[in-house]
């Protein structure tokens, strides 16, 4: 599989805008569940306040869905029902959109008076039958929200008192419905486990990485470990007891031409891996082994795709290919068996954009200057 890393090359790129005033980062990319070699469907989220979708397997456009009035910060598709995908925003909102009909929305979810907060994070559990967001930090006041998929309204229920800064990160377990993670800016991680009725018994552990979470999710067999990117560009994994496995504190020290960490994900042999790169764009792959590793090398490097910060990716082990979003507002398609032709860009009005960088927004203070 390294090998395979070692021999990723650029085979398609999209753009997901034409605008030429329009700063449209990627900010999110949601995966579709599929087949093996079926043309699975990502979901793509921009500043733009919509949902892009594309073909898996050659970034083709298959539909557009709109309805938010602000930016949309997380996409996620459905396990048992993956033509649905839920989408959180920093308009209050949670939605529900159905891929396969022409109107798309389904539900939406919101809070109540106060509660009515811009979500920052989105998770669905593994049966589809709960919703949950974290929200921004108002005044040290943050919320935990769930919802019943089914019924759209009110929360069913709600933790007030589990960070006290905005909550970056919810991950459900990928196949304990009662189990689900939470990770803030004010450098804690939670542990829950949802069958506790009272807010305070819900939380299993805690876990400090002294830093602010920025990625979150569990990886290795039977999702036992659960692994945090920070935003100082520290890796963290802990293992099902909350020890600490392995942690990499000097991975920009280490790898000169890295700036930032992207996001983690791993193989079919439950090998680690981080993407990693440079504010130009380039990228390198490296391999940290088994959740036990203290090592890092790296195996791979992805270059001439991007022209700025990538924010996301999505892997498929079953073609090992890579696809990555970035603050160019592009979407680039990375596999191995690309036998060194050029990379094949899509020159449709609707998936061509030309970029003005004359000013930059940050992609969620639209106000704000980098």
């Amino acid at each position: 599989m390294i090998d395979q890393f070692a021999r990723l090359t650029l085979s398609e790129k999209a753009a997901i805008s034409i605008e030429k005033t329009e700063e449209n980062y990627i900010l999110d990319l949601a995966s579709q569940p599929s087949d093996p070699g079926g043309d699975g469907i990502l979901a793509v989220t921009g500043t733009n306040n919509s949902i892009r979708l594309h073909s898996r397997q050659n970034l083709a456009l298959k539909g557009k869905i709109t309805g938010h009035q602000g930016v949309v910060s997380s996409v996620k598709f459905g396990t048992r029902e993956p033509a649905l995908v839920y989408s959180s925003s920093l308009d209050a909102t949670v939605r529900c959109w159905d891929t396969r009909d022409k109107n798309n929305q389904v539900h939406k979810y919101e809070g109540q008076g106060d509660e009515r907060g811009m979500f920052l994070s989105l998770s669905v559990s593994c049966d589809d039958r709960t919703v949950c967001c974290g929200t921004e930090g108002i005044d040290g006041d943050t919320w935990i929200m769930f919802w019943d998929r089914r019924k759209p309204g009110i929360p069913i229920r709600r933790f007030t008192e589990c960070h006290n800064d905005d909550i970056t990160q919810v991950q459900f377990h990928p196949s304990e419905v009662h189990k689900m993670a939470s990770g803030s800016t004010d450098g804690l991680i939670n542990i829950y486990d949802l069958r506790e009725t009272d807010e305070d018994d819900a939380i299993e552990m805690t876990l400090n990485t002294e830093s602010s979470v920025g990625k979150l999710g569990w990886k290795g067999p039977g999702g036992d470990n659960l692994y945090c990117i920070t935003h100082l560009e520290t890796f963290h994994i802990w293992d099902s007891e909350g020890d600490l496995l392995a942690e990499h504190k000097n991975l920009k020290e280490n790898f000169k031409e890295l700036d930032y960490l992207v996001d983690c994900f791993e193989d079919g042999s439950s090998n680690f891996f981080l993407l990693a790169g440079s504010h130009n764009g380039d990228m390198q792959v490296l391999s940290l082994g088994d959740a036990k590793s203290t090592k890092c090398s790296t195996v791979g490097s992805l270059c001439k795709g991007h022209t700025d910060t990538v924010r996301s990716l999505s892997y498929s082990s079953s073609g090992c290919s890579l696809v990555t979003g970035g603050e160019d507002g592009m979407l680039c398609l990375w596999t191995p068996n690309n036998n060194g032709r050029e990379p094949v860009t899509s020159h449709s009005k609707d998936s061509m954009k030309v970029k003005d960088k004359k000013s930059r927004t940050k992609p969620y203070s639209k106000g704000a200057k980098t």
